[in-house]
């Protein structure tokens, strides 16, 4: 799953608890961090409001979500990660 991440524009990784969902997610996550790629990190928790902006404000992010994106985009590749109990 590791190398899928390398190779994949999108990547779900789904198990039982305990299958080790997460470690195979913090390696992949390592990985990319290790050559530079930027890694965005959230729980799926944190998306719990009516609106993306209101989410965002509330994790502390003082952009808006066209900022965002803009800067998102110059960048060659990027790693988001969302977490899910």
């Amino acid at each position: 799953a590791v190398d899928l991440l390398e190779q994949s524009q999108v990547l779900v990784i789904t198990g039982d608890a305990g299958d080790g969902k997460s470690v195979v997610a913090k390696l992949g996550i390592k990985r990319v961090a290790d050559d530079g790629t930027p890694v965005f990190c959230f729980r799926v928790e944190e998306f719990d409001e009516p609106h993306i902006h209101q989410a965002l404000t509330k994790m502390g992010v003082q952009y808006n979500l066209s900022t965002l994106s803009a800067r998102f985009t110059l960048l060659p590749r990027k790693v988001l990660f969302v977490d899910s109990v």
